[in-house]
């Protein structure tokens, strides 16, 4: 009843005989702690993700080239609390799989040489904005060669202002984060 009513409680743990407990467990309700993601940052360009809300991705799908599979592992919401999307959380989470499928799609066949290159996680920075859209991509701290560009242009740019014709509320900043593994022989 108290964790229901969010209050404070203490538990007595211990022998049932004993008269007194041998240790308690305080459960005490604090206020929100925006303490997240400490010294995590974004692969693009360093930029800090502390105090960020994300999702970590556990049954994404993974798109598997000849040698290496690229793998979408993470979401992180670039707005504060307070300029979040008022939109549906499935409404988010469709949003980030489409674009997430959509740089899968356009990297898996440059799967092998952005990896020789040590572009082992790569980020995907989005903004969708009724007036104002785009995205950029990069790894280890820059953005990503030219070489790249043009198929995720194609795969990304139907999507993006897909989104953006729909989007009735304020603007959507996401940053998606994938991985390049080898694949099990």
């Amino acid at each position: 009843q108290a964790l229901r009513n969010m209050k404070d409680y203490t538990i007595g743990c211990g022998s049932t005989s004993a008269e007194e407990p041998d240790e308690t467990v305080e459960v005490r309700w604090v206020e929100d702690d925006r303490k997240m993601n400490i010294g995590v940052t974004s692969p693009i360009d360093g930029q800090s993700m502390e105090g960020l809300t994300n999702i970590h991705v556990h049954s994404g799908m993974d798109f598997a080239g000849e040698h290496r599979t690229i793998r979408w592992t993470e979401v992180f919401f670039l707005q504060t609390e307070d300029s979040m999307p008022q939109c549906e959380p499935m409404e988010l989470s469709r949003l980030a799989e489409s674009i997430a499928t959509a740089t899968c799609v356009a990297l898996v066949q440059h799967l092998d040489s952005l990896k020789e290159a040590g572009m082992n996680k790569l980020g995907l920075r989005v903004n969708i904005d009724r007036d104002e859209v785009g995205y950029v991509a990069g790894s280890k701290g820059q953005f990503l060669p030219p070489l790249y560009m043009t198929d995720l242009d194609n795969e990304l740019i139907p999507v993006i202002h897909n989104a953006a014709a729909s989007n009735q509320d304020t603007p959507i900043r996401l940053e998606l984060i994938f991985h390049i593994l080898h694949n099990a022989d």
